[in-house]
This record gives C-alpha cells, structure tokens and sequence, in this order.
C-alpha cells in the first residue's frame, strides 16, 4: 500500500468470509498499516478498492506442506540451502494463492530462515522448517 502507514485502506463490497460464522456475506474491510480494524458495510476510507465480484478470505493456513521435494526421490541428494533456494517460486505462488503459513514437513531444516517475504509484494509466508515427524 502506497503512501502512510496511518491510511486508512477499504477493501469494498466483496463476499467476506466469516470463518466463525462459517459463511459469507458482502461486506467492507477496513485496513490501517498491514492490520484489519473493521469489517462491515459502507466503510469510508482514503483509498478504496472495489472487490465486487470477489470474496475476501483470512490468510489460509496449509498444515502439511512439502515445499522443497520438487518430485526428487532422493531430495539428502542436492544441498538444504539450494533446495530452499528451489522452493522461492513455489512459496511466490503459494503467497499468491492466499496460504500466509504452512507447516513444513521434512525436506529442508534451516533453522535460521523462518520465512519467505515476497520482495515485490511485500508479502511474507510463515513456514516451520524444523522437520515435522509423520503423525
């Protein structure tokens, strides 16, 4: 979002899901910084983007995730940190597609990289890379 931070930003008159209610219905998302402080009908705000025709979901959450095989069947063949390096597309698209965090299981262990921050978006995926043991 372009310009301050104390913006207020509207998001207007798409199909908001309510993930406690468990349906949808139109609705205004008001945003200030990168934090929503409202949701319901006819908000004001300085800039408003019309999302007629849309439906505005939370960041999604995909608990098992395999960002780095790529379709290797012996992934300990190629080095952890260029696997990673590999996965940069994926967790591009992944962003792109709405999933903001993903639980990680087994491929890649850096433990000093917790995340991914789109460098053109500004937007980041939360992913745990410590090895996730099958449940």
């Amino acid at each position: 979002m372009s310009g301050s931070s104390d913006e207020r930003l509207v998001l207007a008159g798409g199909s908001v899901f309510d993930v406690e209610a468990g349906v949808s219905q139109q609705a205004d998302i008001a945003l200030v910084g990168d934090r929503i402080c409202d949701v319901e009908t006819d908000l004001d705000g300085e800039t408003t983007i019309d999302c007629s025709g849309l439906t505005l979901l939370p960041g999604l959450i995909d608990c098992h995730a395999h960002m780095t095989f790529h379709g290797l069947s012996d992934p300990s063949a190629i080095p952890p940190s260029f696997r990673l390096l590999e996965a940069v597309p994926d967790l591009r698209r992944t962003i792109q597609l709405g999933v903001t965090t993903v639980r990680h299981g087994l491929g890649v262990q850096v433990n000093s990289s917790r995340g991914h921050q789109d460098q053109g978006s500004g937007d980041s995926l939360v992913s745990c890379h410590d090895g996730v043991p099958p449940t």
